[in-house]
């Protein structure tokens, strides 16, 4: 069931959702989300295939989001340019253990072998 948002705001264009995430059990769920892709391939020539260049994450604490760096929304932030290439502050404790998990998850897709 989805519930109709309360006091919605658009942080921003994204080209996906990888999941939610604890870096461990005390911690807060947090969102990742794809700020960034490009196309690698196509399959029978109608699905396309990304690669995630970059990925942001958003508290999911209720809390003010911090600056994501996502393209701005052409619907909602008019012509305000946002500056390209920022990446997300997050504070020093959660980040680690969450680089570290990310990057597992990076390592093990990049050793899966394609079945003959």
């Amino acid at each position: 069931n989805f519930y109709p948002p309360v006091n919605a705001v658009c942080i921003g264009i994204v080209h996906g959702v990888v999941g939610k995430v604890k870096a461990h059990t005390d911690s807060e769920w947090k969102l990742i989300l794809i700020k960034n892709q490009s196309l690698v391939g196509h399959i029978l020539e109608t699905h396309d295939i990304f690669q995630i260049n970059k990925i942001a994450i958003l508290s999911l604490s209720g809390l003010e989001p911090t600056e994501l760096g996502l393209s701005p929304c052409p619907r909602h932030h008019g012509s305000n340019k946002e500056k390209q290439g920022s990446q997300i502050s997050l504070p020093q404790a959660s980040s680690k253990p969450l680089q570290k998990t990310w990057n597992s998850v990076k390592s093990a897709v990049e050793n899966v072998k394609p079945k003959k």
